[in-house]
């Protein structure tokens, strides 16, 4: 599995925001359409409007590195992998680059007919997918949790077995159990 976070940096050459510009777009695969330079800090900004910080470190060239991104096509292509897995085909959008330290909830991509990826990105760069196979479950999932409904949904699907551990790990073991709680036919 690809890092989803990407750090970029290259040598710059005079004058240095075309370097930038330049480098760094070939590596994002996003058009940079300016770099404003000031000190030992730039900013290049993407087509989408993402601001990038970029680090200068003075030298003779001097060099440069670029704040951690995520790539969204890294995302998508480990949405895409993870949905074949259950039959959906086709291609994700994950949408635009963001800035690494910028996300703090799992990246939704958009799935065919609906569905949906929301995907994690761990700071070492690794993917958890959560799939939303349908279009109703993608929008319940974008909404918010009643965390006391969802209690109580939890607590009503409980049985008295589930609430007191008495050792019968019979349905564990798949078991069937008649009327007077002896085994069924089979067990």
């Amino acid at each position: 599995m690809a890092a989803a976070i990407a750090a970029c940096g290259g040598g710059g050459r005079d004058p240095l925001p075309g370097s930038i510009r330049q480098t760094l777009g070939q590596e994002l695969g996003v058009a940079i359409t300016s770099v404003h330079c000031g000190g030992a800090a730039c900013t290049a900004t993407t087509a989408d409007g993402l601001a990038i910080p970029i680090t200068v470190t003075p030298g003779e060239p001097p060099t440069w590195a670029a704040a951690e991104v995520i790539d969204p096509r890294v995302l998508a292509a480990e949405a895409v992998e993870v949905a074949a897995t259950v039959g959906l085909t086709g291609p994700a959008d994950c949408g635009p680059l963001r800035l690494a330290a910028q996300v703090d909830a799992p990246i939704e991509c958009a799935l065919p007919g609906g569905a949906a990826a929301f995907v994690t990105v761990a700071a070492d760069g690794g993917l958890a997918v959560e799939l939303a196979i349908t279009a109703e479950i993608a929008a319940a999932r974008r909404g918010p949790i009643d965390q006391a409904a969802l209690d109580r949904a939890s607590l009503a699907l409980d049985t008295p077995d589930d609430q007191a551990d008495d050792g019968d790990d019979d349905l564990d073991a798949g078991v069937v159990h008649g009327d007077a709680g002896r085994p069924g036919p089979g067990g």
